[in-house]
């Protein structure tokens, strides 16, 4: 008669309540950059706002499966480390929903490197084939799930999840990568914002970086201690990392149009009131003429933190 070896608990769901612990966390700190941006821009576009709302949605929902699962590994069967070796149901579905939340993400990256790289497919389509691989790899995974019932059973499938979050660690630095490339062009083409550019790219660097490092270090511990659940308290965190990425890119729009654009607005010299006729005044005339024509012709960064500004590469 077989038995099935009985993992230690502190690795096991003293790992998956660190990760549920976190994600939680993550998932506070998403809802109310949720809220700060239906504050910020009530006006905004309808496919943010749908967007927004979906990512909002599925997040609720994949920290609910988080939850569930580590109630029922914790609480419900509290006492009994043996259940550690049947997969919760939460489990497959938060593989369904955190890559449900990191492909949107994907795809909102996706098409702004296409408005920036002026539709230039040689860029799009690879980086298109990779988001898709990742959303077909990770249902595929969370079907096995499914299918395998318990860890001992999954084991042997373990590749198909090893090559969902290697194909997530890829995707994410060549998104990251494209964005700071034309981003780069951006800053060439607008001579008057070169520091809020600067800070662009700091964030966008940072941010893929970071949301990398996550999936990185999941697949690490899973690759490493395959038996042992080191890796949900990464794994737990990954969309949540993807959604605020994509909230912040989306709120600091406001935040960089008063840091690099109202100040420059503010310095633009005042004219006096009173009239004034092309006879008395010509220079002043011909002055105030030039500035008004410039203001108008460049909005610099209307819209710079969510990679669309206007720039020639």
């Amino acid at each position: 008669m077989s038995t099935v070896t009985v993992p230690d608990i502190h690795l096991t769901i003293g790992a998956a309540q660190v990760g549920c612990l976190v994600a939680v966390g993550l998932s506070a700190v998403l809802s109310f950059q949720i809220f700060l941006y239906f504050q910020i821009f009530p006006n905004d576009s309808s496919r943010y706002k749908f967007l927004v709302s979906w990512i909002w949605l599925v997040d609720l929902a994949h920290t609910a499966l988080i939850c569930t699962a580590v109630w029922h590994y914790a609480i419900d069967n509290y006492g009994n480390p043996a259940a550690t070796a049947v997969i919760h149901p939460g489990f497959a579905l938060n593989s369904i929903m955190t890559v449900n939340i990191t492909f949107s993400v994907n795809i909102f990256y996706l098409t702004r490197i296409h408005k920036l790289s002026k539709g230039n497919l040689y860029f799009t389509i690879p980086i298109a084939m990779l988001c898709f691989a990742r959303l077909a790899v990770a249902y595929a995974g969370g079907i096995i799930l499914f299918q395998a019932k318990t860890f001992h059973n999954f084991l042997p499938h373990k590749a198909i999840l090893i090559a969902t979050l290697s194909v997530s660690a890829c995707t994410e630095l060549v998104i990251a990568g494209s964005r700071w490339y034309f981003l780069r062009c951006i800053r060439e083409g607008y001579s008057m914002s070169h520091e809020a550019v600067d800070a662009v790219l700091v964030f966008t660097v940072n941010d893929g970086i970071m949301t990398c490092a996550v999936v990185v270090a999941a697949v690490t511990c899973f690759i490493a201690m395959p038996h042992y659940w080191i890796f949900t308290a990464f794994f737990f965190s990954i969309a949540k990392v993807s959604g605020n990425s994509l909230l912040a890119t989306l709120n600091l729009r406001n935040w960089y149009r008063h840091r690099h654009v109202e100040p420059q607005a503010r310095n633009i010299p005042m004219l006096p009131r009173g009239q004034f006729s092309d006879t008395q005044y010509p220079s002043l005339s011909i002055h105030v003429h030039k500035q008004a024509t410039t203001i108008d012709q460049k909005p610099v960064l209307d819209d710079m933190p969510s990679d669309e500004a206007r720039s020639e590469c």
